[in-house]
């Protein structure tokens, strides 16, 4: 079994919807490429940008529709793809030839300040989040966001 820990499907066909049960032209991911290639789990990127959380609830909808998608290519291609939400879930969909689609999330500001939304999340599929991406956020701060002049870290709504 092998896993790649940060595939960028689910926002390139946010971008450019193609059908990647068979080979494409762009992109890094198509079916036929990762089966060649032995790939058996590529965690599906929901990556949002970390601007969207200036307007609330952009930042949630779109990880929630960048999650719809990924469970809609499972739904349309069931001999081809399955979402996995544990690693029981990766091993059974090898075992039938199938490729597994687990999901982290690239960048925290979905979350939008609500710990519900973590447990949200969760349900979903989603089994990792990173903090921030290219930006500071309401979790914390980047090495290299130029944006704010502060040293924030780990902002203190996560630290109570």
């Amino acid at each position: 079994i092998i896993v790649d820990g940060h595939v960028d499907l689910p926002y390139r066909l946010h971008h450019k919807m193609e059908d990647v049960s068979v080979q494409t032209q762009g992109g890094d991911f198509d079916y036929v490429r990762a089966k060649k290639g032995g790939l058996s789990a590529p965690f599906m990127s929901i990556y949002v940008p970390a601007d969207l959380q200036k307007k609330k609830g952009f930042s949630k909808a779109l990880a929630d529709s960048l999650i719809d998608m990924v469970e809609t290519l499972t739904k349309q291609h069931p001999d081809k793809f399955a979402i996995a939400k544990s690693p029981d879930d990766i091993e059974r969909n090898f075992k039938k030839g199938l490729i597994s689609f687990p999901m982290g999330m690239e960048n925290g500001s979905p979350v939008e300040s609500n710990l519900a939304n973590l447990k949200h999340f969760y349900d979903r599929g989603v089994r990792y989040i990173t903090l921030c991406h290219g930006e500071d956020n309401f979790i914390c701060d980047t090495s290299y966001d130029t944006c704010y002049d502060r040293p924030l870290f780990l902002c203190l709504w996560w630290r109570t």
